[in-house]
């Protein structure tokens, strides 16, 4: 099992989360129960999920159908969506997959997830999110 640490950023009303190691997708429900949990997402959220680190990933299937009900409640907040450092082909197009299932909750897009191949600045990615959600208006 990996390591996931997060730390908050509330003069950005931002999110970051590192997760290194060996990575399962119990464990990135468990970080989005903790931070809904503590409060941490408020109107206007937004998180940077650092993937860089990871040396490999165990998806469990069935588990991953608890993203739609967590997706729920992040929105239900007031959440933004996230931008991912994803460097390696996989952890890209598991946000990827991720993100067309928040994308289909939505009847107007008020949140993605975007993946990127390079890192972002915690200052911009609330500007990455608005021309991700500008460009896929539907």
């Amino acid at each position: 099992m990996g390591k996931v640490v997060y730390r908050l950023h509330s003069d950005l009303n931002l999110v970051e989360m590192r997760h290194t190691g060996p990575a399962e997708n119990s464990e990135v429900v468990s970080h989005i129960e903790e931070i809904l949990s503590r409060g941490l997402v408020v109107e206007g959220t937004v998180e940077y999920v650092d993937l860089s680190e990871i040396t490999e990933i165990k998806a469990d299937f069935h588990l991953a159908s608890r993203f739609t009900v967590l997706f729920g409640q992040l929105l239900s907040r007031g959440w933004q969506g996230a931008v991912f450092f994803a460097p390696e082909d996989f952890q890209f197009g598991m946000v990827r997959m991720l993100g067309a299932v928040l994308e289909s909750m939505q009847e107007k897009p008020v949140a993605a997830l975007v993946p990127r191949r390079t890192p972002t600045a915690l200052a911009d990615v609330r500007g990455v999110l608005a021309e991700h959600l500008l460009a896929s208006g539907r």
